[in-house]
């Protein structure tokens, strides 16, 4: 699990590898502190959001190899207060100057900076957000034009990651009617990247109120998301280990083990996995905190056996001799799905892993709560909503055996 690097002290800063990326830490809402350690120079800097967007500005030299004199060279408390200073002055400038005045695309591009969104949600946002709405000022928007942007959005036909257009062809009537159910669940979901963004930015700036985008007003399209039916059964999942090899082999059984995201298991170090608690721990690349991820006796066996003898800071699963990088798991599902002939890779992907290790325990009768904390859901709605269609024979059986006989 990737630690936040430690700026407080010119000793701790001194271990951190030089780069141009600068190493950051949160000290309030909206600002961070940025230490930028280049071949020479070593910097504070000040990234505070303000007018709508975020504003990186330089604020001194850090006390590497200088003692700090509060003025030129700073040490780490200094550069706290003086970022404070420069994120206030910077919110007043905003204030006379921008109230009011912030764009969809001023909103969008703070949103994403502060979530570190993943690259879907950046794409979602580029190709069907900004281009219609990006120049509109939050506070001239209308609920009447924000709907007919989501019917242009559901009517838009799939598109390339350069924005064309592709080409789809529909047999039967049925398969059309598919389609644009599809249509809209995905246009829907692009209106809750909308709404996050202008909700964050309303929060940002008392000058705007959530009202065109209101849900009493703006809604989305009803009974158009589909429960996921197409789930790896046992048997599949046999034949797919048994054409898998090597460091993916490995890969694939920590996914079906834990049920974490492929990030999160390209993260995983030896340290965070816990024998004792009978856990590993994951930071999650969607949730704030880390939590722990419970495993069975042969997920506790798995992980004995790949972290033994290793050191806490080496990464669980490598891809030869480096670690797994986005992407990379790919080529090697599709392989493997075609020598195992149990689906096409248009139909099954990695993360149909997820899927499969979730559906198992759902099946099996483990409550939704307990298989939410486990895959890090903040609640139980996902899980009812993907996954509640797998639950009727246990379902039955609880009520069955609560319910006394009325008589």
């Amino acid at each position: 699990m990737a630690k936040t690097p430690k700026l407080d002290k010119p000793t701790a800063r001194k271990a951190l590898p030089a780069r141009h990326k600068p190493y950051a830490q949160k000290i309030d809402e909206g600002l961070f502190l940025e230490y930028r350690k280049g071949a020479r120079a070593r910097k504070w800097y000040a990234r505070a959001y303000a007018g709508g967007k975020y504003v990186s500005s330089v604020i001194g030299l850090a006390d590497d190899d200088s003692p700090a004199d509060g003025v030129r060279v700073l040490s780490w408390s200094q550069a706290q207060q003086e970022a404070r200073r420069l994120a206030t002055e910077l919110h007043a400038r905003a204030k006379g100057v921008r109230a009011g005045n912030v764009t969809v695309a001023d909103a969008m591009e703070s949103y994403l900076g502060t979530l570190a969104a993943p690259r879907q949600t950046r794409l979602r946002a580029e190709l069907h957000i900004l281009p219609k709405l990006g120049e509109r000022k939050i506070r001239d928007l209308t609920s009447a034009e924000l709907r007919e942007w989501l019917k242009g959005v559901a009517a838009t036909p799939p598109l390339t990651r350069g924005g064309k257009p592709m080409k789809v062809q529909l047999a039967t009537a049925e398969a059309k009617a598919d389609y644009q159910r599809r249509r809209k669940d995905n246009a829907n979901r692009i209106l809750t990247i909308l709404k996050a963004a202008l909700n964050h930015a309303a929060s940002e700036d008392d000058s705007l109120r959530a009202t065109a985008w209101d849900s009493r007003r703006l809604k989305p399209f009803p009974n158009v998301a589909k429960p996921r039916d197409r789930f790896l059964t046992k048997a599949e999942i046999g034949k797919l280990l048994a054409v898998c090899e090597g460091d993916f082999h490995a890969l694939v059984l920590g996914a079906l083990h834990t049920g974490m995201r492929y990030g999160d298991l390209a993260k995983l170090q030896v340290g965070d996995f816990q024998p004792r608690a009978g856990c590993v721990m994951s930071a999650g690349t969607k949730q704030k905190k880390p939590h722990p991820v419970y495993l069975t006796k042969a997920g506790i066996a798995f992980f004995r056996s790949v972290t033994k003898g290793r050191d806490a800071g080496e990464l669980i699963f490598m891809n030869g001799t480096r670690p797994w990088r986005k992407g990379d798991a790919q080529r090697p599902m599709r392989r493997a799905l075609e020598a195992s002939g149990i689906a096409r890779p248009e139909e099954v992907c990695f993360h149909s892993l997820r899927h499969a290790s979730v559906s198992h325990l759902v099946e099996a009768g483990v409550s939704t709560l307990s298989i939410a904390r486990n895959v890090g859901h903040a609640d139980t709605r996902q899980i009812e909503r993907v996954y509640g269609h797998l639950q009727p024979s246990f379902q039955r059986q609880q009520i069955e055996a609560s319910l006394p006989n009325w008589k």
